[in-house]
């Protein structure tokens, strides 16, 4: 985007639509307003884009603009005639049906909008404007015309049913009434005047049932009724050339010359002349170019020397918009509020935001460099800090400058005194004196930005932590230290009852009287965030801004919550300012462009909504007491006057130009299949900000999800078979409007092989072909079948025979693994477990009876040794396997008993203390109770006892060693007795 100065009276257009509940209480303020802007003259800025070569505009002589219902826009040129598709210029020409040459005289839409008819020198060209709007089936007929030769067609205009044409000396008249289609006809009744007039015409013009037509000697006529009145010098018309006739409502009629602007009382005959500021000889000479538009408002504006002036209250203010070396002949403001120029030998211009926002610039008197801040004083001045220095707009509308020594990063003027505070190089606090202007300096450094309070005092965020100065300080005070001077804080601000909210350190703080500093939020849904900038919406409701996005704080409950804004809503992630007006509505400053939160929805603001620049500055949006917005970029300062027409939801009105299949026009006949390849033009009618258009497409049953572009065309090199509907969607992603739906329906012929006979013929085959397969398969499958149960029976007979002899062998390997587990554990002797089963056994009972206890025994039998001496070993043996049998019946399932070695048997109870030691008694008296009997030979058998308990961290050995040495005691006493461990050591560990 080009910008381009301008020089003007300050304006604003203030709208009234959808805002009639605040018509009284605007209503003083408005006439205040209107007053004032228009008797001081300020240097001011619009955001523009040029449209030249470069933009398929390849003649750069634009004479007219027509804007169609649709939206659509129609540019007429010396050299030819174009159509606006949003983003550039398609020239229109045979595909429409204008062969040879392809400029307009002139162009006008009749018979309620759907006919367009265009005048051609020697002909006429007449097309029904396609809903939905379609270049592609926009197209021209010429209408037969047998009255003249060289009939010199110049001029056209919608009259009732038709139009009235000037072609030559002579007024023509076209019925577009009929049902056979338009058609040369006689003048209607009422304008039966118009074939007997005397002079040379230059302009015919209609206002409502009135024609109105300007002559060459300076007269201006009206017919209408079947009366003729005429103007001239002696009803105090100039004698000049008239043009642009408009309703002036009633019975007046509004025109203009090159220097003058005329009302005139058809009814009355009064005639009321107004010179033209900025006025242009040159557009005098050229009256059919003139055109007067009615705004929105109901103010008139037209074209002048260097751009356009303005009719308010009855008093025209010139918009200086470029240098007036060209000649300007085409303007016109379209339906979505851009005004549109065009300048001879330099193409089109289009101004974003007209009416709406205006800017300053270096060009126009700013200081150099980005605008950091902006802010307004009690006497009604605002002052503008930037990279190059301090400027101040007075409220006469002087634009003026106070320093340029120093850079202005932060400006604030005391609320209570005559003097402005700034933050100077990034460094300094200052203070200027607006009486005596005086500047003095505040000691302290590594500013990054400061506030003040409702009651005067100052706030200083700096890179070594928070500062307050009074505001009852004297000047030079050294401000009080607030916080730890290890904390970086970057903004500031204030919530509704006055205490202090601070970004710094990653961290959202929050300063109460009394309380000091708190941290509220140090954790944030994405790490290393780097804060920027804050604003406090309501008492619930605080944003956080950082280069890596927006967060939104909500305190509702007490308790912080977080949440991060959806990339999606923003023109971008770095995040510059943030600012709440009097609505309420947040403003987001990024390096791409402002957001809008209403508290419903968000919309996006950049250089096609009038902004200056896209790159907002660091805290550069200021609101003002009016609740217009100011916003400082690299480019300069704009100011949005009228916040809410700005964030209108303008409406999408996108449109497909034309569809194409195999480079030839696609009208929805059926295309082969072999060379199926698709081509579609897409475009946005009356949109400014078109360049934000995201397109969305699938072709259904053919593509699974959308796929987005930013481009116009959408190029399908092959399509598969079958009938498809092609969904278009338009999108603007900073505006909340919902998409916009088209389609388009493409039908693509199925190969032969794909055809219904072909696919009948084929089934029938295959249907055929399989009961044949299937009769032989069934066949072959029988006979295999019996084959195979033949070798099913004598292999199962295999199988039970060979699965008997496997159960047999099993049975046999079973008894021998039982057999040699029982060898690997037991006593053959005894029966009993041997000795590395029962440790095995004792070390799993310490592990498992910690809470029950355990009692572990030692038994032997008494002069086992003399026995087997005196009867021989085979009595010994017969004794040992006695006793083990015995020892078997006697102990229970939890207990253990095996044999330890020799004539020693170990016995293990899960019981401790005197119960365990009764256990053991009573397994030694019911083995030894009776005797034991040999080959008629009978021995009385007694035995001793070593007993104890088992120890915390006891060990088997330790265990077996304990009850060993009270074995050894039992044996020491005398033999045939039981002796516990802990009759020998009463305490233990």
């Amino acid at each position: 985007m080009d910008i381009f100065v301008a020089e003007v009276k300050l304006l604003r257009t203030f709208r009234l639509q959808g805002h009639q509940c605040f018509l009284n209480l605007f209503a003083l303020k408005a006439t205040i307003f209107f007053l004032f802007i228009f008797s001081v003259a300020s240097a001011q800025t619009l955001s523009t884009h040029l449209f030249d070569q470069a933009s398929g505009l390849t003649d750069l002589d634009p004479v007219a603009l027509q804007e169609l219902p649709s939206g659509a826009l129609i540019v007429r040129s010396q050299g030819g005639t174009f159509l606006y598709d949003g983003k550039a210029f398609l020239p229109l020409g045979e595909a429409q049906g204008i062969t040879g040459d392809t400029v307009f005289k002139d162009l006008v839409t009749v018979a309620d909008e759907k006919l367009i008819m265009g005048v051609q020198g020697d002909r006429v060209l007449v097309a029904r404007q396609p809903a939905p709007f379609s270049l592609q089936k926009l197209h021209f007929e010429a209408m037969p015309d047998d009255q003249l030769r060289h009939p010199n067609f110049r001029m056209i205009r919608s009259y009732a049913h038709g139009a009235i044409i000037l072609a030559g000396d002579r007024i023509r008249y076209i019925d577009a009434s009929q049902a056979g289609g338009p058609r040369f006809a006689p003048l209607p009744p009422a304008l039966s005047g118009m074939e007997h007039f005397s002079g040379e015409p230059v302009v015919v013009g209609s206002v409502g049932d009135t024609a109105m037509l300007s002559l060459a000697d300076g007269r201006v006529c009206a017919f209408a009724s079947g009366r003729t009145r005429c103007w001239s010098t002696t009803d105090g018309l100039p004698p000049e050339e008239w043009g642009g006739f408009i309703s002036g409502g009633a019975s007046k009629v509004m025109c203009r010359s090159g220097k003058t602007f005329a009302t005139i009382d058809i009814a009355s005959g009064h005639v009321v002349v107004e010179s033209l500021p900025d006025a242009s000889t040159a557009l005098g000479d050229h009256p059919e170019v003139l055109t007067l538009q009615r705004l929105p408002d109901g103010d008139l504006i037209t074209q002048s020397q260097h751009g356009v002036v303005i009719r308010h209250g009855g008093r025209w203010t010139p918009l200086y918009l470029y240098d007036g070396n060209s000649m300007l002949w085409a303007m016109l403001v379209d339906r979505a509020g851009s005004l549109w120029l065009g300048i001879a030998g330099h193409g089109l211009k289009q101004y974003f935001g007209f009416g709406e926002t205006v800017s300053w610039t270096r060009e126009t008197g700013l200081s150099e460099g980005t605008v950091w801040s902006t802010s307004r004083d009690r006497e009604g001045n605002l002052w503008i800090g930037t990279d190059g220095g301090l400027g101040r707009l007075t409220r006469q509308g002087t634009l003026e400058t106070v320093f340029t020594d120093q850079s202005a990063e932060v400006v604030v003027p005391d609320p209570s005194r005559k003097r402005v505070w700034l933050q100077a190089n990034r460094e300094r606090l200052e203070n200027i004196d607006l009486v005596s202007g005086q500047r003095s300096r505040v000691p302290v450094t590594g500013i990054n930005t400061f506030r003040i309070d409702r009651s005067g005092d100052i706030w200083i965020a700096t890179q070594h932590g928070l500062f307050r100065l009074a505001h009852d300080a004297p000047i030079g005070s050294r401000p009080v230290v607030c916080s730890a001077t290890d904390i970086a804080f970057t903004d500031i601000a204030f919530d509704t009852v006055g205490t202090v909210w601070l970004t710094g350190s990653g961290i959202l703080w929050h300063f109460v009287p009394r309380t000091g500093l708190q941290a509220v939020v140090a954790l944030w849904p994405r790490a290393h965030v780097e804060l920027e900038t804050l604003a406090i919406r309501d008492s619930n409701d605080v944003w956080v801004g950082s280069d890596d996005g927006l967060f939104r704080v909500s305190l509702i409950g007490g308790k912080p919550s977080v949440s991060l804004i959806s990339t999606s809503k923003l023109p971008s992630q770095s995040i510059n300012a943030l600012a709440v007006d009097h609505e309420h509505r947040l403003w987001v400053g990024t390096s791409n462009g402002v957001g809008v939160y209403d508290g419903v929805q968000w919309h996006g603001l950049d250089i096609t909504n009038g902004l200056i620049g896209n790159d907002v500055a660091q805290d550069a949006i200021y609101v003002d007491g009016d609740d217009s917005v100011w916003i400082g970029t690299s480019r300069g300062l704009s100011h949005v006057q009228d916040t809410a027409s700005v964030l209108r939801v303008r409406p999408i009105v996108p449109v497909v130009l034309s569809v194409s299949a195999n480079k030839m026009p696609y009208e929805g006949e059926v295309l082969r299949n072999g060379s199926a390849a698709l081509t579609i033009q897409l475009g946005v009618n009356a949109y400014p900000s078109s360049t934000r258009i995201v397109y969305r497409y699938r072709l259904d049953h053919a593509d699974a999800p959308f796929t987005e572009t930013m481009q116009d065309t959408i190029v399908f090199p092959s399509l598969p078979p079958g009938v498809h509907n092609l969904r278009i969607e338009a999108i603007d992603p900073l505006s909340p409007h919902p998409p916009v739906e088209m389609s388009v329906p493409v039908f693509v012929a199925y190969p032969w092989w794909q055809r219904r006979w072909f696919l009948a013929l084929a089934v029938c085959l295959m249907v055929l072909t399989v009961w044949l397969l299937v009769r032989l398969r069934t066949a072959y499958l029988l006979r295999q079948q019996r084959q195979l149960n033949n070798a099913i029976n004598d292999r199962t007979r295999e199988l039970e025979a060979a699965n008997q002899a496997l159960e047999s062998a099993h049975a046999v390997l079973t008894e021998q693994s039982r057999q040699l587990t029982l060898q690997a554990t037991h006593d053959e002797l005894t029966g009993l477990l041997n000795r590395s089963a029962v440790q095995a056994a004792l070390m799993k009972m310490l592990t498992v009876t910690p809470e029950t206890g355990l009692t572990i025994a030692l038994i032997d039998i008494d002069h086992f040794k003399r026995l087997n001496d005196t009867h021989g070993h085979l009595v010994g043996d017969a004794v040992l396997a006695a006793l083990g049998k015995r020892l078997r019946s006697a102990v229970r399932s939890t207990e253990i008993i095996g044999r330890y070695g020799g004539e020693e048997y170990v016995l293990a109870i899960p019981i401790d203390d005197s119960l365990g030691v009764q256990r053991v008694r009573s397994i030694i008296t019911s083995v030894t109770a009776d005797p034991v009997t040999y080959r008629k030979s009978v021995f009385w058998i007694t035995v001793s006892t070593g007993v104890t308990t088992a120890w915390t961290n006891d060990t088997w050995e330790s265990a077996i060693e304990r009850a060993d040495r009270s074995l050894y005691a039992a044996k020491q006493q005398g033999r045939n007795r039981l002796v516990t461990f802990d009759e020998l050591a009463p305490t233990h560990p």
